[in-house]
């Protein structure tokens, strides 16, 4: 069974991602999927460039400084806020609908 995954690539690399690829009678697709077996079964380095470390150093320093917020507490925060607004909305109808009262309403008069 497969499945399609969908992300983002430098057009330039894909190309020639593709040309080499095409060049030693593969498909890109095929070239991944090895290219992945290859990284679960650690037959694959990934090798972290200078230039490339001192940008994870700063996305780091960012993320410690609370410029970044994980996805999951994101999730977790929304969650929270829909169940309190939730509860709030249930504890009003409740209060209406147990002291038989309606909700107030208000009226605007234009003119004389």
């Amino acid at each position: 069974m497969t499945s399609k995954t969908i992300f983002n690539m430098n057009t330039k690399l894909k190309k020639a991602a593709m040309k080499k690829a095409q060049e030693e009678g593969w498909t890109l697709s095929a070239v991944l999927n090895h290219a992945a077996r290859a990284f679960i079964e650690d037959r694959f380095e990934i090798e972290i460039l200078p230039r490339d470390q001192s940008h994870i150093n700063r996305i780091r320093k960012e993320i410690a400084d609370g410029k970044f917020i994980a996805w999951e507490k994101v999730k977790r925060e929304l969650a929270e806020k829909r169940s309190r607004a939730n509860s709030k909305t249930e504890s009003a109808d409740k209060f209406f609908h147990k002291s038989k009262k309606t909700a107030p309403q208000t009226a605007i008069r234009y003119g004389k």
